[in-house]
């Protein structure tokens, strides 16, 4: 495993085949996003904390509505993180809507392949309560909004070398 100030690298294996992955801080991904902010590619971010108890997500939409003062946006994009050696990496990118968000912390079930959870459990590594919610240009339709959260997931997955959801 490779040490940088803004990443680290892991090996994973799946289906025995072991490739290298350069995660990216929290603190490196929150720096581009505010760049991207900036430079007005996105409306806004925040992180937030997610509970370990299960939830209808209250918090989520606290967070939104004490920031925005009314829903602007129905659909976002976020980012779920790993702890290791009490850091936080870039793990997931996801999209989901305020009304009812499926961010989920739950880990392998049997039949799961999702590539994040088994990286987590073959590590013995948690996931992170942290999530960075990702809003994009406010008072859309609410197919385009959901069309441009898909973009916003795809383009945070790519940037920033994080997993599907």
């Amino acid at each position: 495993m490779v040490f940088s100030e803004k990443s680290k690298k892991f090996d994973i294996t799946y289906n025995s085949m072991t490739l290298e992955f350069e995660f990216y801080t929290k603190e490196f991904i929150q720096k581009k996003l505010e760049e991207l902010k900036e430079d007005k590619k996105i409306s806004s971010f925040r992180c937030v904390n997610i509970p370990d108890k299960r939830t209808r997500f209250s918090e989520i939409k606290k967070e939104y509505t004490d920031e925005q003062g009314n829903e602007k946006y129905h659909f976002f994009s976020y980012i779920k993180f790993f702890e290791y050696d009490e850091k936080e990496y870039g793990l997931v990118g996801g999209k989901t809507n305020y009304p009812s968000p499926d961010i989920a912390f739950d880990y392998l079930k049997k039949r799961d392949n999702r590539i994040a959870r088994k990286f987590l459990k073959d590590n013995k590594l948690k996931w992170s309560r942290k999530v960075i919610i990702v809003n994009h240009a406010p008072f859309l339709e609410r197919k385009k909004d959901e069309r441009q959260a898909l973009f916003l997931e795809s383009f945070l997955q790519r940037e920033f070398n994080l997993f599907d959801s």
